[in-house]
């Protein structure tokens, strides 16, 4: 059974999610290994999905919001019902602070 899951990720800045990834609260009722399966890429990035689970999603350049994509895990007999991984990309701050020293006359 595939257990959708949420991961937040900065603007500009790849993801990498290590293995069990995606798989980490997924099961089986014969406990067989799961693979992963992308069944829907995201819309605003690229996506690498690993079969153990782990993942690397790179916003797109500038991007930030959300996004998702869809995966199903396999057992080598069957596959689950696809689930939604929703990724929030959050911007990054380009203000730029300049600090002057104070000068105090005696």
């Amino acid at each position: 059974t595939a257990v959708a899951d949420s991961y937040a990720a900065m603007q500009d800045m790849p993801l990498v999610v290590a293995a069990p990834g995606v798989l980490g609260n997924d099961t089986d009722p014969e406990n067989d290994p799961l693979t992963a399966d992308l069944v829907t890429p995201p819309t605003h990035g690229t996506l690498h999905l690993q079969l153990d689970g782990g993942f690397t999603y790179t916003p797109t350049v500038g991007y930030n919001g959300a996004d998702s994509f869809t995966y199903r895990a396999y057992d080598a007999q069957a596959y689950s019902p696809p689930v939604t991984v929703q990724l929030m990309v959050t911007a990054v701050s380009t203000d730029t602070y300049i600090y002057l020293p104070v000068l105090r006359r005696p």
